[in-house]
């Protein structure tokens, strides 16, 4: 009798990120490189403002763009392999990325500004002074 050992997180992956390579003596590695990372983003709202924080750890600055169109904010990247070759299995995700916001109204898509540090992509969204209602006097004629 031969004992088959499943590996559930292997065929997660599988499922939904397609990286997991064949039978066991295969390597373990992105198609190609590339389709399966997707980094996580956190959006936090203050009175001022609103921040959106990006986790792409091993991603160099110069691999990263910020774009806002419109009302839309773009975020593209894309986190290379440390190594090309040799990989005898790999659980990391490598390849690019893409992430889009739509951004209120109440963002001021003019002073958008990104900041990048230890592998955290910390983007601010400022948002437009309040309109304050002004009172208009009627004259008589």
């Amino acid at each position: 009798m031969k004992l088959f050992v499943r590996d559930p997180f292997r065929e997660f992956d599988r499922l939904f990120c397609d990286c997991a390579g064949g039978d066991d003596l295969a390597v373990d590695r992105p198609k190609e490189f590339g389709g399966c990372f997707m980094p996580r983003a956190d959006i936090i709202e203050h009175e001022e403002m609103a921040q959106i924080v990006m986790e792409i750890p091993g991603v160099k600055q110069e691999d990263v763009s910020v774009n806002v169109e419109g009302s839309v904010l773009t975020i593209e990247g894309e986190r290379k392999p440390k190594y090309e070759k040799g990989y005898r299995r790999t659980e990391s995700c490598y390849g690019k990325f893409e992430r889009r916001f739509s951004l209120p109204d109440t963002i001021d898509t003019e002073k958008v500004s990104a900041d990048y540090n230890l592998g955290l992509l910390m983007i601010s969204l400022p948002k437009k002074p309040k309109a304050v209602p002004k009172k208009i006097g009627v004259s008589i004629s």
